[in-house]
């Protein structure tokens, strides 16, 4: 999707759909609340990504890999898990993913940084907090 404009409906209806799975997983007893926390940080951060399309291309595919990494990282730090390595390898994937992005002339860094930090962000915080 090239325009702003071509985002709109896809990423309202993925939206739907993460609320509509959060609702079912919500009313069973044995889902980990974690696993509720990540599913709302990504419902959240889907919304805003969408109210920002509507002024400014994000880039969407930072914003997911950003919120995978704010995830991942908000796991370890709550689990006292070292997952260093994995933390690394996603940080690499976001830098390579980014590059590409702005060498396909899809985005620019500021499109780049911005989808990272608010998928980071969103989810990082919402998981921890």
């Amino acid at each position: 999707m090239k325009t702003r404009r071509e985002r709109i409906w896809p990423m309202f209806i993925t939206g739907m759909f993460f609320i509509t799975g959060y609702y079912f997983l919500y009313s069973l007893t044995a889902v980990p609340e974690l696993i509720l926390k990540y599913i709302f940080a990504t419902i959240i951060t889907i919304f805003v990504s969408l109210a920002i399309t509507i002024f400014w291309k994000i880039s969407i595919h930072l914003t997911g890999i950003g919120g995978l990494t704010g995830g991942i990282l908000a796991l370890a730090y709550i689990t006292g898990t070292d997952l260093h390595l994995v933390v690394s390898a996603l940080f690499l994937a976001a830098g390579l993913l980014g590059t590409a992005r702005i060498y396909l002339q899809e985005h620019n860094p500021a499109q780049v940084y911005a989808g990272f930090l608010l998928g980071f962000t969103i989810v990082f915080s919402l998981i921890l907090f």
